[in-house]
């Protein structure tokens, strides 16, 4: 009870005093260092698929842990300037913070640095961007303007705030209206733009920094408005999930071999999407120092893999030749991705590279015969293969408790 009377406390504070706007130096006292840092998400960032980087996150991603990530941005970004000093030094924090869907459709993660860089750019901008916003019916303008663009680069951008930590927010938003009108009249980015809009704009921006110097307080920004910026929730991960099937590919094999001796790449298959795969092709192509009987690619077909499903093989190649020795395995489904903004992405698949070296034999007495066996065609058969104890004439020499696997046969 007493824990949460103090969480109450601590979120009553915070919350109360982002209702008003913050100068350095005034207002409550605020932890701002812990702010900040509460915007590193404990997650793993998502993979990210498709044209459009649709992500695929983990299976365990905690989404109460990333909602806690999006209230810390929001209580960021409501204290800003409070926390101004803080947002400089994790310009550079490489730490996952959240990912979400962009107005142009395409997704994007944002590491805690990323995310302190857009606070303090839109902060920045925000002093004249939103009174001439509704006047940049050009998209390029709209997004030249929108975030100063020679401070993009957070090396730049830290050294340029850095150099002002004197200055106050709405200082800094004067200097950028400077900016922002040699900007527009002097930027071959808005060299299409005809002379009365660019006035237009000119005087909008003059009028924001003139009513900057008169109020000597800064303009806030509100954050990433819905249509700008989407989160991703339980459900609508779970929905892209399904879209884009998953396929992954493993091999363990000895790391030495010698000249005519048999190697074998024990390979396992598995199905690490959320969707049964068909037709599912594992191609191996063999380098010079290693040789099959059905020549330098070999493939073989698994029907079909269940959800979560896996397949084990053998390949058993000679090893004719010294040298280091690097197997591509290649697998591939039928099903596509099923990606609502481009119907040409690519089928499930995934690669490997086994690499194993190829020594000389060793020097050995007259008396000493190699016994080599030679199958009477090369095809790919199944073994039965029992736990405990595998004859050695069994060609599958798998220890696992399989009942078939398939094999490939030198």
């Amino acid at each position: 009870m007493r824990r949460l009377i103090v969480v109450f406390a601590v979120l009553h504070c915070v919350f109360a005093s982002a209702q008003e706007p913050f100068r350095v130096g005034e207002g409550p006292k605020i932890d701002s260092r812990a702010m900040v840092e509460a915007l590193a998400n404990r997650n793993a960032a998502p993979k990210h698929v498709g044209t459009r980087h649709e992500p695929i996150f983990d299976s365990k991603f905690d989404w109460r842990e990333n909602d806690r990530a999006w209230t810390a941005l929001k209580i960021v970004i409501q204290n800003a300037e409070a926390v101004w000093p803080e947002l400089v030094s994790h310009l550079d924090d490489v730490r996952y913070c959240v990912t979400c869907k962009w107005f142009s459709g395409f997704t994007y993660d944002r590491t805690v640095g990323q995310a302190c860089r857009d606070v303090i750019l839109r902060n920045l901008s925000c002093g004249y961007f939103e009174s001439i916003s509704r006047l940049l019916v050009y998209k390029q303008p709209h997004l030249a303007l929108q975030t100063p663009r020679f401070l993009r680069d957070p090396a730049k951008l830290k050294a340029w705030c850095e150099a002002r930590r004197e200055k106050k927010l709405y200082e800094l938003q004067i200097e950028i209206c400077e900016w922002a009108a040699t900007e527009v009249a002097d930027s071959e980015v808005f060299e299409d733009v005809n002379l009365d809009m660019k006035k237009g704009w000119i005087a909008g921006i003059e009028q924001a920094a003139k009513s900057l110097h008169e109020t000597k307080t800064a303009v806030h920004w509100n954050g990433f408005g819905l249509e700008e910026a989407i989160p991703y929730s339980k459900e609508s991960a779970e929905a892209i999930r399904k879209r884009y099937p998953s396929v992954s590919i493993d091999v363990q094999n000895q790391s030495r071999a010698t000249v005519d001796e048999l190697v074998e790449f024990a390979i396992i298959v598995r199905n690490t999407g959320d969707v049964p795969l068909h037709g599912v092709r594992v191609n191996a192509q063999l380098p010079d120092q290693l040789k099959h009987r059905l020549g330098s690619e070999v493939e073989f077909t698994i029907d079909e893999l269940p959800i979560g499903g896996s397949e084990s093989a053998v390949l058993r190649v000679l090893a004719q030749s010294t040298g280091r020795a690097t197997c591509r395995l290649h697998v591939v489904a039928d099903e596509p991705t099923k990606s609502i903004f481009d119907p040409f992405d690519p089928r499930t698949e995934a690669e490997f590279k086994a690499s194993i070296d190829v020594v000389d034999r060793p020097v050995r007495l007259e008396s000493s015969r190699v016994t080599k066996i030679e199958p009477s065609s090369p095809k790919l058969v199944p073994a039965p293969i029992r736990t405990g104890q595998v004859p050695n004439s069994n060609y599958c020499c798998q220890s696992q408790p399989v009942i078939y696997e398939p094999c490939f046969i030198p």
